[in-house]
């Protein structure tokens, strides 16, 4: 694999080569060590800004971590210990980027749920993942209730709505009282240890858990500000569901490094984006090629102020060239960027730039500047000469740290 210097030089800067779990590769130098410090650097940086909106409720980032310490605290105190698992099954919204940063504050692993999946396919999920605790939105009960309770772990499930349903405890219960001046100590984290599973579609089989480390949600965070240039001033929207790559690794967990704010939406809605872009003044949105064709061919765009937005980044599908070419006529100062990426890499191993986009819309860009990516002959392994189709390997510190519970389908992948 070769080293490509495809983006500004002061993206390469930092780089140090280090031999991780017997493989050579490159990483920033000057990084967190894991997400519960990449938190407590941006805390300690901008306690009182805006951290998450989430309709009428905005929250700093000194009350985010109060939050999610707090989660954490009562977390501990049911028993949950460092490497149990904790599921999350909730739409987007400040409950779940709590729930996740509250989970993974106690040394745990939390397992983010598709709430698209139906209930049989849930309890397979908790039930390979071995879950203790449930955090769910009430709306999705119904999926639940006809799950075998012989076959999973679950200790317990909190629920988000007011009105909690039977067999089930108050998830705001977990948040209060505030246990700001407990004792309590968590575990030390370590750059290897899980952070995350998510399962993957399962379209060979039954889904199989992606197990990301701290350091590759880290290497992701990292890489990603770097080369779409995110910073402490920007704002932006999250339409991608929060149990997928886009919108945790790549959304939340990118912007709380970089210490800008999210305003995280249940979903795609174009009207309500537009009405987002507007009165939040977004600088950065995200989502795939049809959510932009929609909002040019299917809203009153023009009855919006969205002077704003100055970076679209494009992911999960191809972006036609006629659409780039009508994007930049009706966004003449906003900057485009195209991702391509898996859950097995955590979320981004290629970015395309605004002048490559411009180029070549169809392309997904170079690897990041601390990936290495080649394409082989599937049978034989063998370097695909330039403009052949073949099987695309990625290496790098964003690639997970294999399946939760499968060896064999581990070992495939190295």
């Amino acid at each position: 694999m070769s080293e490509y210097r495809s983006f500004k030089d002061g993206m390469y800067e930092d780089i140090e080569k280090e031999v991780f779990n017997g493989v050579e590769m490159r990483h920033y130098k000057d990084r967190p060590n894991n997400l519960v410090e990449l938190l407590n650097t941006s805390v300690d940086r901008f306690s009182g800004r805006t951290a998450v909106v989430d309709n009428d409720v905005r929250i700093s980032y000194g009350e985010f971590h109060r939050l999610c310490r707090n989660l954490a605290l009562s977390l501990t105190s049911l028993g949950i210990n460092k490497g149990d698992r904790v599921a999350i099954l909730m739409n987007n919204g400040w409950e779940y980027a709590v729930s996740y940063y509250g989970i993974i504050q106690t040394g745990a692993i939390a397992v983010l749920l598709n709430w698209r999946c139906s209930g049989s396919e849930l309890e397979y999920m908790l039930d390979d993942s071995g879950a203790k605790y449930l955090l769910m939105g009430g709306e999705h009960w119904e999926k639940l209730e006809s799950i075998s309770k012989t076959k999973i772990s679950l200790k317990g499930i909190y629920t988000t709505h007011d009105h909690v349903p039977g067999k089930t405890e108050c998830f705001g219960d977990l948040l209060e009282p505030d246990f700001q001046h407990a004792s309590v100590e968590f575990p030390s984290i370590h750059e290897a240890d899980p952070a995350a599973i998510m399962y993957t579609s399962g379209t060979t089989g039954k889904p199989k858990g992606a197990l990301q480390t701290h350091r590759n949600c880290v290497a992701n965070a990292v890489n990603v500000c770097k080369v779409a240039e995110i910073d402490e001033n920007d704002i932006q929207i999250i339409l991608a569901p929060m149990f997928h790559a886009s919108g945790m690794n790549a959304g939340l967990t990118t912007c709380l490094y970089a210490g800008g704010s999210s305003v995280i939406r249940p979903s795609f809605d174009p009207l309500d984006a537009l009405t987002q872009i507007q009165e939040e003044k977004i600088t950065v949105s995200g989502g795939v090629a049809t959510m932009w064709w929609v909002i040019l061919h299917m809203t009153p765009r023009s009855d919006f102020d969205l002077t704003s937005l100055y970076k679209i980044i494009f992911g999960g599908s191809p972006v036609p060239t006629e659409l780039i070419q009508q994007l930049t006529t009706a966004f003449p100062n906003v900057r485009f960027g195209n991702i391509y990426g898996s859950t097995e890499a955590t979320s981004t191993s290629s970015y395309n730039t605004h002048e490559d986009i411009l180029r070549i819309p169809e392309a997904v860009g170079q690897p990041l500047p601390t990936i290495d990516i080649k394409i082989i002959d599937p049978v034989s392994g063998i370097p695909k000469p330039h403009g052949e189709v073949g099987e695309i390997c990625v290496k790098g510190p964003t690639v997970c740290g294999g399946y939760w519970n499968r060896p064999q389908a581990t070992q495939e992948t190295s």
